[in-house]
This record gives structure tokens, C-alpha cells and sequence, in this order.
């Protein structure tokens, strides 16, 4: 499925080569696996990811560079927040809807909206703006 998805951004098709990627990686058992996909999804989707390049008479593509999901906690005043909370508070502090951020990361609204709940409740803010606060302490605001 990586291929397909790759064989698609090198058509100049990479939103089309991130969705199947990442499409394939819901649909994945194996941890090991879906990782690779969603790092080959965001890539391609960002644009960062360049075609494979074929080598001499071979017609094989080169190693690509896997993406590392980060899954350490950082450590916080009130509690820990994860590498993907991480990643939601500074896109939320960004600015965008939960709609957007999910886009973004692959991942629904509405877990972004748990995400958000759950670093609420971790950081003990009582309202949206006390968590907001928060999440500019530890991760610093981006200007939208």
C-alpha cells in the first residue's frame, strides 16, 4: 500500500498518495506497520517526501525515510502531556479548528476534541482560556 500511495505522490498526486496512506494505516493490525504508513501519510501530505528515485537498470526505488511517531510524555506542572497532545496544543494555540488539526494529523474531530478534554483535566484548567494558558507555558505560542 506504501508503494501505491508513493507511486501516487510521484504522479503529483500527494494529497491523493497521503489519503491512501493513511487510509491503509486505519485499516492496519500491525503497530509496527500502521506508524509506517501514517509517517509515509504526513509526508506525502506535507510535501516534505520527494519520489523515489530509481538506481541504474534495476528500476528500484530508494529507502525512504520513516517518520518516528513521538510517544514520550513531557513533564508538566499539573501532569504529562504525550507527543500527540504535543502536537495538538500547538495547533490549537495556532488557531485551528478541531476539524483542521484532525485533518492535519489524520486522526477525527472528535479525537482531537478528546485530546483537548484530557489535557484539560491533566493540567487542571477550569475553562478553555486557563488551558490555553497552560498550554502556552509548556509549549510555547504559534501565531496563527
Amino acid at each position: 500500500m506504501e508503494a501505491a500511495a508513493r507511486g501516487l505522490h510521484a504522479a503529483g498526486l500527494s494529497w491523493e498518495g497521503g489519503r491512501l496512506a493513511s487510509q491503509a494505516a486505519i485499516r492496519c493490525r500491525d503497530r509496527k506497520s500502521m506508524n509506517a504508513l501514517l509517517g509515509c501519510a504526513r509526508a506525502l501530505q506535507a510535501g516534505t517526501e520527494q519520489p523515489p528515485a530509481t538506481t541504474g537498470d534495476a528500476g528500484r526505488a530508494q529507502p525512504v525515510r520513516r517518520v518516528k511517531v513521538p510517544e514520550q510524555a513531557t513533564e508538566s506542572p499539573g501532569g504529562a502531556i504525550s507527543g500527540r497532545e504535543r502536537e495538538v496544543a500547538e495547533l490549537v494555540l495556532s488557531g485551528l479548528t478541531y476539524k483542521q488539526i484532525g485533518e492535519q494529523l489524520f486522526i477525527s474531530a472528535k479525537t482531537v476534541e478528546n485530546h483537548v478534554a484530557r489535557m484539560r483535566q491533566r493540567l487542571g484548567s477550569g475553562s478553555r482560556g486557563e488551558l490555553f494558558a497552560h498550554l502556552r507555558m509548556l509549549v510555547g505560542e504559534k501565531q496563527p
